[in-house]
């Protein structure tokens, strides 16, 4: 948390320090943050809004399933992401993008659109 908010050498700097993403003071000490957040095995440190800040009040202990979905590349249609249309859909969400990205596809009949099996399945 500290060193991609903190550190511009840091891998992912540009994803969080560079675009304003920071850790509140408490959260500078692990004692503050401990205090704060405490610790949940198996769970990841996940922000709410991904456009604010590392603080007791925008983060929470989430599965890597919920911290996955919460994720600001994800692609959303009608309020859900590829992984989740690939689960009402039973199509992969490799699929999805390929129909999205490659085929132009509209958002809703790349998720809708039954998949084609042969020569030029999509």
């Amino acid at each position: 948390m500290k060193k991609r908010c903190l550190n511009p050498t840091a891998i992912n700097y540009v994803q969080y320090g560079g675009r304003g993403i920071n850790v509140c003071n408490k959260w500078m000490s692990f004692e503050g943050f401990f205090e704060d957040m405490g610790y949940a095995n198996g769970r990841c440190l996940d922000r709410i809004d991904n456009d604010k800040g590392y603080e007791l009040s925008n983060c929470r202990w989430a599965t890597h399933k919920e911290n996955n979905r919460n994720k600001s590349n994800n692609v959303l249609i009608e309020g859900k992401t590829m992984i989740e249309w690939s689960e009402i859909s039973g199509l992969s969400k490799n699929v999805i993008w390929y129909r999205l990205r490659k085929l132009n596809m509209e958002p809703m009949k790349a998720v809708t659109t039954p998949l084609m099996r042969g020569k030029n399945a999509a």
